[in-house]
């Protein structure tokens, strides 16, 4: 019996070591190596068009509210040619940036009036981790955010005071192994070992 409750503990404290390593992302540049970046000038639509399911082909969707800008080019660091925006009326808060399986990192440019904006990163619904952060349109501060270290399957973006948010050069890390979850299946396989050998 203490085999059994020796290999699940390990397994469970292993699952939850691994899930520990959360980064909010706050700089420049954003993932230093990412897989995919969509930039939004993959596809072109009329000004104004609400985004949802247009580049879901690309890994990601987005909450309704979204408009498309294809007058560009901006000039906000981080926020170039072609994006999107919160102002359908103006101002949607919160939206989701909602990817099309669980990922371990993904960042995106920003740009705001000066604000508070806060950065939730979700698994199935529940927050994982977050962190609120100074933005603004003049890049004097950070203009790339997000999340890596943790699993998750959507980012959900509050600017404080309802203002207008600009994203754009929204990078997608690597799909998860996951390690985590290996090392837990290694645990329950413990398990099942110590099950066997007790029998």
């Amino acid at each position: 019996m203490n085999r059994i409750c020796s290999a699940f503990a390990l397994g469970a404290g292993l699952f939850v070591a691994g899930t520990a390593l959360a980064t909010p992302i706050q700089n420049t540049t954003g993932l230093a190596s990412p897989a995919a970046t969509i930039t939004f000038d993959e596809f072109v639509f009329p000004q104004g068009t609400l985004i949802t399911n247009q580049f879901a082909g690309l890994g990601v969707t987005f909450s309704p509210g979204l408009q498309y800008d294809s007058q560009g080019p901006a000039t906000f660091p981080g926020v170039t040619t072609h994006y999107l925006g919160n102002n359908s009326p103006c101002c949607i808060n919160p939206f989701s940036i909602l990817f099309g399986g669980d990922i371990t990192e993904a960042a995106f440019g920003v740009a705001t009036n000066p604000a508070t904006t806060l950065f939730e990163a979700l698994y199935n619904g529940a927050v994982v981790e977050s962190f609120s952060a100074s933005t603004s349109f003049d890049g004097s501060t950070n203009y790339f955010f997000g999340f890596a270290g943790i699993t998750f399957d959507e980012i959900r973006v509050t600017v404080r005071g309802d203002n207008q948010i600009l994203i754009d050069n929204v990078q997608i890390g690597s799909v998860p192994e996951p390690a985590s979850l290996a090392l837990l299946g290694l645990g329950l396989a413990g398990l099942g070992l110590s099950r066997r050998r007790k029998a």
